[in-house]
């Protein structure tokens, strides 16, 4: 029996279980913190990057501005939200 392969142009038929999730993540001088969270909103997705950079602050307490000293380093990223 041959082998099918599948196109990304391919239909889908059945239940697509799942959302219309976008991605979001927060960097530092371009390298990655934290883990990519999965919202629904852009209000969402600012909510989650605060959220990781608050918890990188709890995480390194006093160390926190020693270890990041550049505010404006931090930047969020959306993706398809």
């Amino acid at each position: 029996m041959a082998n099918k392969t599948f196109s990304p142009f391919d239909d889908v038929n059945g239940v697509i279980i799942g959302g219309d999730y976008g991605r979001a993540w927060v960097t530092y001088e371009g390298r990655k913190q934290g883990r990519v969270c999965y919202p629904q909103t852009e209000i969402e997705a600012w909510q989650m990057c605060d959220s990781v950079v608050e918890n990188i602050k709890k995480e390194y307490g006093e160390a926190f501005d020693m270890i990041y000293p550049d505010s404006s380093a931090w930047k969020y990223h959306f993706d398809n939200i």
